[in-house]
């Protein structure tokens, strides 16, 4: 199969083959395969035992039909009378419903990522999540509550712990066999725009300010105030090796995962390499009029973790199915600054004929 562990595949995962590489409800199924074999661009799956013999005439079309146990989300729930039999039947119904899903896995506290609780003074379910990196934590612990509670019913939990299992496949998962990451900067720096100075493309110029924010893989912001910082990021790469780059921003205040930077999927067109050998990509400023990113804090929140994650490859692809909003009722986002839009302008040319007589 043309596709592996950069999209997030595994051993275990099971696939539906259909004969139709567009499949449809009309569509004829050819079996159900399991991954045996996870490359970083290919799979080697085996057919299950009840899937006849077939020859492929064309190419094929496999759905991800259910996730194996390598993605699966490791939660402790506080013991309630009020909450132990609603969650319980909120993660039977998950895996029924959606089986191409990460699965809930009941763990002892020291090894889950994500806590439910039951908060009696509020009567709605809390959830803390674990900071993964612990040199950050607050001196309270590696946990940190999310700022919103819901309703201790299956139609509020579904959708989150939904959203907090594939928030965690995606943000923990990584290539243990390569080390592309030792010889890509990452810079996270402040920048400003410049007063009535703008590019030959009418944008804007803006220009980072200080020095790069991102050290050791932290980068320690303030949020907030009457100035809010603008911020932009340059991706460098050391390498002779032409790379593809996708950007995301995991924010743990409210399982949002929002895509900074996603190419075209290869379908569309011909994408050159983003990032050329001992080249670089800039975001939020540089050539292109796009907008700096501000960070702002969530409502009520002191302390907020998120991480920056970038998915680098040498082949294209197609990471668009990882974004997802929040699952509670949260309206922010990442966001960008405003006011950088292009300048309006007009001008004309003016072009002398001049006519002679044979």
């Amino acid at each position: 199969m043309d596709a592996g562990t950069a999209r997030g595949i595994d051993v275990g995962d099971e696939f539906t083959l259909y004969d139709d590489p567009e499949p449809s409800k009309t569509s004829s199924v050819l079996g159900t395969f399991v991954v045996r074999e996870a490359h970083p661009f290919r799979s080697t799956l085996v057919p299950f035992p009840s899937t006849s013999g077939f020859e492929l005439q064309k190419p094929a079309f496999a759905l991800l039909t259910k996730a194996g146990n390598t993605h699966d989300l490791p939660v402790y729930v506080v013991e309630h009378t009020e909450l132990s039999p609603v969650f319980e039947s909120v993660a039977q119904k998950m895996h029924h419903v959606r089986p191409d899903r990460p699965r809930i896995l009941l763990v002892e506290k020291e090894k889950a990522m994500l806590i439910i609780d039951f908060d009696r003074n509020l009567n709605k379910v809390v959830f803390d999540i674990r900071i993964l990196d612990e040199s950050v934590a607050p001196p309270s612990g590696n946990w940190q509550r999310i700022p919103f509670s819901v309703e201790l019913e299956e139609s509020e939990l579904h959708p989150i712990l939904d959203a907090a299992a594939h928030f965690h496949r995606h943000l923990s998962r990584s290539d243990k066999h390569h080390d592309l990451q030792k010889n890509v900067r990452f810079e996270l720096t402040e920048v400003k725009q410049l007063e009535e100075e703008y590019d030959e493309d009418l944008n804007p110029k803006i220009e980072p300010v200080g020095d790069n924010l991102n050290q050791n893989g932290i980068v320690n912001l303030v949020a907030g105030g009457q100035a809010k910082g603008m911020y932009g990021i340059k991706i460098l790469n050391d390498t002779p090796i032409p790379l593809y780059a996708v950007l995301l921003y995991f924010d743990t205040s409210d399982l949002s995962i929002t895509s900074l930077y996603q190419p075209p999927p290869p379908d569309q067109r011909k994408l050159d390499p983003p990032l050329a050998p001992n080249g670089f990509m800039m975001l939020g400023y540089g050539t292109g009029g796009e907008a700096p990113f501000i960070f702002t804090l969530n409502g009520g929140q002191d302390l907020e973790f998120g991480f920056f994650k970038l998915f680098l490859s040498t082949e294209c692809v197609d990471l668009s199915n990882i974004e997802q909003s929040s699952p509670f009722k949260s309206t922010r986002t990442l966001g960008r600054a405003e006011a950088f839009a292009t300048i309006s302008t007009w001008d004309t040319v003016l072009v002398t004929v001049v006519l002679r007589k044979e």
